[in-house]
């Protein structure tokens, strides 16, 4: 659309039943249900938020599948349905 500024999407992880994509360098983030469509949008101060959960289980070792299934039970209550 007009006006609008094109965000620079990036795929962090690609599980089984969830994507994760970064927006805008980080600026904001998006946790997809594949099952049923719902999606979770963060952006700004709650991006970084997301980050650093995402961050610290890396530093624990956990697998992306464990990472995106943690998030999605941590963040699933305030889903929408995904605009993609």
């Amino acid at each position: 659309m007009a006006g609008e500024i094109e965000m620079k999407k990036v795929r962090i992880y690609n599980t089984l039943h969830h994507t994760i994509d970064s927006y805008g360098n980080g600026w904001a983030y998006e946790l997809v249900h594949k099952a049923d469509g719902r999606s979770v949008f963060v952006q700004n101060e709650d991006a970084q938020q997301f980050r650093a959960e995402i961050d610290a289980m890396k530093a624990q070792g956990w697998r992306p599948s464990r990472i995106t299934s943690e998030l999605w039970s941590t963040y699933e209550a305030v889903a929408s349905e995904s605009a993609e």
